[in-house]
């Protein structure tokens, strides 16, 4: 089986779910894993420092590419490119990978004008994030809602992350599945520490930080006695300052597991509103294979993880769980790898690929 997914990510950014399931499916099958093109202007504009393609061999059946971008018009302008003259040259470039496929799974609903004259393929829609909601141009909300529609109707089969989605999708594609977001057994710490003691208390967050990142929430944190607080992460935001608060930056993700047992208590602290519930935080499942405490901003997708973590729908709320001694999710070690057995990608992309072989 040869496999095309159209990725929102490139490979190396900060790894997800798209590397995870293409990573996992190549070590079956051959998998072509194409990560967003860097159109001209950025290069220009001194965004980037490339724009032409590349074709990286990751593994004996991964593959990753990248368009040149020198023809391709930039993202922005794709709302009133009405004839389709500017995903040409990203047409021409993939041809000969798509002409063999025989499955291409679609990561992001902006390659739809890409893939959609492709004929005798089978699609998957794989929904990780709802994108229009994240973009804050009113002109690409529409363009990425109308692209998705017009993918729905050449979807084969449907894979979504998130309790919202399959009941937002179910009645407009024939063929839908709900795969979580997981952890990844190779990242999690060789070790576990025991509880936290009398030094200051560490509350850590491993993630993305931008407009979602609820930073009042940060400070209710910091305001609490002999509290440190530990963001890691790339942060595209204006920053909340206080002596505190110490922001990272990026690390790579060998080191995840390392940082979180860093930690005396995780943080989940996204902003209420019509995102959240759309998201299947893999940040917590990463928490939990630490055995950590986790306190998070109550969500449907949240409360899947039940008892397992602390929630709060206020902040006066997180105060008091700011203040109290916190229980670790798992009481014994057994019960923690069964819980990193029963939530890896492992298990997940089991499931994706059963969907795929029965296509």
């Amino acid at each position: 089986m040869k496999i095309v997914y159209f990725s929102a990510i490139a490979y190396d950014d900060l790894k997800q779910r798209p590397q995870y399931i293409a990573e996992k499916l190549a070590e079956k099958y051959e998998v072509i894993y194409v990560e967003p093109t860097i159109r001209w202007v950025s290069y220009i504009f001194g965004r980037t420092k490339e724009y032409k393609g590349k074709v990286k061999k990751i593994s004996a059946n991964l593959t990753v590419v990248r368009c040149n971008g020198l023809f391709v018009f930039p993202f922005r302008w794709k709302p009133y490119d009405f004839i389709g003259i500017g995903n040409i040259a990203e047409k021409v470039q993939l041809k000969k990978y798509l002409t063999l496929a025989d499955i291409v799974i679609i990561g992001y609903e902006g390659w739809t004008d890409v893939v959609e004259h492709l004929k005798n393929k089978k699609i998957v829609y794989d929904k990780m994030d709802d994108n229009a909601l994240l973009t804050p141009q009113k002109i690409l909300k529409n363009y990425l809602n109308k692209m998705e529609r017009r993918l729905l109707r050449k979807t084969d089969y449907m894979v979504v992350t998130a309790q919202q989605f399959l009941d937002r999708y179910q009645d407009y594609v024939k063929n839908i599945s709900l795969i979580p977001n997981a952890v990844d057994i190779k990242t999690t710490a060789k070790r576990q520490d025991t509880n936290y003691g009398e030094h200051k208390c560490i509350f850590g967050y491993v993630g993305m930080i931008s407009e979602w990142f609820d930073f009042q929430a940060i400070e209710v944190i910091a305001e609490q006695t002999n509290t440190k607080i530990d963001l890691v992460g790339p942060c595209n935001v204006v920053k909340y300052s206080k002596e505190n608060v110490i922001y990272e930056g990026k690390i790579p993700k060998e080191m995840v597991g390392e940082k979180i047992q860093s930690f005396d208590i995780c943080l989940y602290p996204f902003k209420q509103g019509k995102l959240l519930n759309t998201v299947n935080p893999v940040k917590i499942y990463e928490y939990l294979a630490e055995n950590k405490p986790v306190i998070a901003v109550d969500s449907v997708e949240t409360r899947k993880f039940g008892n397992l973590i602390y929630r709060y729908q206020n902040y006066e709320q997180l105060k008091k769980l700011c203040q109290a001694k916190l229980k670790k999710p798992f009481q014994t070690k057994e019960e923690c790898l069964k819980y990193i057995e029963d939530n890896s990608w492992e298990k997940r992309v089991d499931e994706f690929e059963k969907i795929l072989e029965e296509l």
